[in-house]
């Protein structure tokens, strides 16, 4: 099983997306702004992404098999194989990301 986004996936972030990423993860870990973070630290693991959207989502959500407020099974897709729940996980969390 996938444990953390991957390089590619993290680039897929618009500059905003990153900004804000990188945001969370020195207010997450308690970083001066200033500091600088290794790429591989922003490759967000499963328990990593449900704190960010446990976190940065103004609703109540879950996984679950129906009616979610991020159905995992949206980012689900046979034609691109995301069949890992990191993957799943990673879609949601990107969206958010682009929209604070």
């Amino acid at each position: 099983m996938k444990q953390h986004i991957t390089v590619e996936q993290l680039n897929e972030l618009s500059e905003n997306g990153k900004s804000n990423l990188v945001d969370w993860y020195n207010e997450n870990n308690k970083l001066p702004v200033f500091q600088p973070i290794p790429e591989t630290d922003l490759l967000l693991s499963i328990g990593q992404m449900i704190e960010f959207l446990d976190k940065n989502n103004d609703t109540n959500w879950e996984i679950r098999l129906h009616k979610p407020r991020y159905d995992v099974r949206t980012y689900l897709s046979e034609e691109e194989d995301h069949g890992e729940l990191c993957d799943a996980l990673w879609g949601a969390v990107e969206e958010v990301l682009e929209k604070i």
